[in-house]
């Protein structure tokens, strides 16, 4: 599964849930700081 595959899921998931899409923003914000260390 490639990183694309796996925001396109969690985005799904985090228009159906606030407290999923606020999750996300934080895993977000964590893989792009480790990707672009």
């Amino acid at each position: 599964m490639q990183w694309v595959d796996v925001v396109r899921v969690l985005l799904r998931y985090g228009h159906e849930a606030p407290a999923t899409r606020a999750r996300l923003d934080e895993l977000v914000d964590v893989a792009v700081a480790r990707l672009l260390s």
